[in-house]
């Protein structure tokens, strides 16, 4: 009876991400994740990982990035690492400052940027604590520190107009300049993890705080996620989960939907 109820309980807990949304600004993707790790000597171990996510209903590639890491255990209970990812960003194409015609309301002239791929560098840190209860029951809490540096970036942009006496440049550069954010990742983990059981359901909540704004952190992102892993033998391991992530540095906040699939080989 305990167990059922606590698993209820982890179960609802990343609905609370719905609490002050009101859904007009949601999407839904698609996330792929493929990674491989091989353990070292004196509890080391080096991987490699890559990943792939869709949005706007899964229709358009919104990044992929790849990423090497080094972890070292510590102890049974905490284990510490650091790693390097490249990713790459896509933007839609769009039409901003928009001219009407006073009277009919009818768009004479707008400024079109195209679509643009902008490519990003990160550096993380990490430690990852756990600990198991019950014999069933492994919570685990990490704490990741991630420096991440935006290339700069020129689009090339035009304005389009139906009224041929207005006076537009026909093109126009848009200058992304190069922008670092430093962020602090705290994920806490609760996971069914019972000895001959190949089936590991899960639920996770994980906050994004940038700790570089200001006298104090900003809480920008909060993700929740629940599936399940599934052990195909001992070095072949699957995992299917939906994730939420609430979006607060978008203006209406964004609430991103997604289904992610993910696929880990143990050398």
């Amino acid at each position: 009876m305990k167990k059922n109820l606590l698993l209820t309980l982890f179960a609802a807990l990343p609905f609370t991400a719905w609490a002050g949304n009101d859904g007009d600004n949601d999407d839904f993707g698609a996330w792929m994740e493929l990674s491989a790790k091989k353990d070292l000597p004196h509890d080391l171990s080096v991987g490699v990982e890559g990943e792939l996510r869709m949005h706007d209903n899964s229709s358009t590639v919104d990044r992929w990035s790849l990423g090497a890491n080094l972890g070292y255990k510590v102890n049974k209970y905490l284990k510490v690492g650091v790693g390097y990812q490249i990713l790459d960003d896509y933007t839609s194409d769009k039409i901003s400052k928009e001219e009407r015609d006073v009277t009919t309301g009818e768009l004479m002239a707008y400024r079109y940027t195209p679509s643009y791929w902008t490519p990003r560098h990160r550096f993380y840190t990490e430690a990852v604590g756990s600990i198991k209860l019950w014999k069933w029951l492994r919570i685990s809490v990490r704490e990741r520190y991630q420096f991440t540096h935006k290339t700069e970036k020129t689009i090339t942009g035009r304005y389009d107009t139906e009224a041929p006496d207005w006076e537009r440049d026909p093109v126009k550069d848009k200058f992304n300049e190069c922008k670092s954010r430093q962020v602090l990742r705290s994920r806490i983990k609760l996971q069914l993890d019972k000895k001959h059981l190949d089936w590991s359901p899960f639920v996770a909540v994980e906050f994004h705080n940038n700790v570089a704004v200001g006298e104090y952190m900003s809480f920008d992102k909060l993700r929740t996620s629940v599936g399940t892993e599934y052990k195909i033998n001992k070095q072949n391991d699957v995992s299917l989960s939906y994730v939420m992530t609430l979006d607060r540095t978008a203006h209406p906040y964004q609430t991103m939907h997604a289904i992610c699939a993910s696929y880990s080989y143990d050398f």
